[in-house]
């Protein structure tokens, strides 16, 4: 489990949206194997490390200026949700 939310990747083909789905199912199953537990931050320093710099570079860049210990991964997707919606980023058609 650990391995694949290492090499976990947003798709060019997936909105943040879908990423976050995706990446919550892999933190719950992680959490549910009872061998560590991610925290919060862990969640929103990985959402962050994942989105692709062309599209989300400006975004990542306020987000990191804050205060990301105390930030939860609903707050952070809720910036990065409205920023998709502000420049009109749509998912990619693709594989």
């Amino acid at each position: 489990m650990m391995t694949k939310l290492n090499s976990f990747e947003m798709l060019p083909s997936e909105s943040a949206n879908e990423m976050y789905s995706c990446l919550n199912v892999l933190v719950e199953d992680v959490n549910g194997l009872g061998l560590t537990q991610m925290q919060p931050s862990d969640v929103v320093r990985k959402i962050l490390s994942v989105l692709p710099i062309d599209k989300y570079g400006h975004i990542v860049t306020m987000l990191y200026q804050g205060d990301l210990s105390t930030a939860t991964p609903t707050q952070i997707f809720g910036k990065i949700n409205a920023h998709e919606m502000y420049m009109h980023i749509t998912p990619q058609d693709g594989s």
